[in-house]
């Protein structure tokens, strides 16, 4: 029921209130190590991609003459959060053979300078509409050997610069009629 649902949702509001009321007031710093609730909730994704946490590449301001890339290449990196951010500077994000399942819209935080996305083999199976609305001045898309089966009409919404789109080697077996249309 509805009211069932919402009673123990509010119930485990209540406890993790007061768990967090208990760390803070009542439990001494030094027995505080088997009482964290970070512990309990797990750790909090990063969403800077130049943190240590993906292990990217990301060449210091003197390096950029020589390479503006964001290497994210085969670093094992499962999923995205929403919002994803990495610094203005760069022109270019790889994110090839990596783990990655989906990319859907505010999947990264707006971008003016990126150029180039390469999401290449990849796991994402299926593009969500305005997947890469963020990225307005794109103009390289390589989205090749996927497991892309499903591409929503507005995929490619707002890629209003887009000259080269790779989505070889894929599942596809038809196109949405106006996929390309607002290009």
């Amino acid at each position: 029921t509805t009211g069932g649902t919402h009673r123990a949702q509010r119930s485990m509001h209540v406890f993790l209130l007061c768990l967090v009321a208990l760390s803070a007031c009542c439990v001494q710093p030094t027995q505080a190590s088997w009482f964290k609730l970070a512990d309990w909730l797990g750790p909090v994704p990063d969403k800077d991609l130049c943190s240590p946490q993906y292990n990217c590449s990301c060449p210091t301001p003197e390096l950029l003459n020589d390479e503006d890339t964001v290497n994210c290449r085969d670093r094992a990196i499962m999923g995205l959060t929403e919002l994803m951010t990495f610094p203005g500077v760069y022109s270019t994000l790889d994110l090839s053979r990596n783990r990655i399942q989906a990319v859907k819209d505010k999947t990264f935080e707006e971008n003016q300078q990126l150029r180039k996305l390469d999401l290449s083999s990849n796991s994402i199976s299926t593009l969500f509409d305005n997947a890469f609305k963020s990225f307005p001045n794109l103009t390289d898309l390589i989205l090749e050997n996927n497991n892309i089966a499903n591409i929503e009409p507005k995929a490619f919404h707002g890629l209003k610069r887009i000259e080269n789109l790779d989505l070889s080697y894929n599942n596809l077996t038809y196109l949405p009629k106006c996929l390309l249309c607002p290009l």
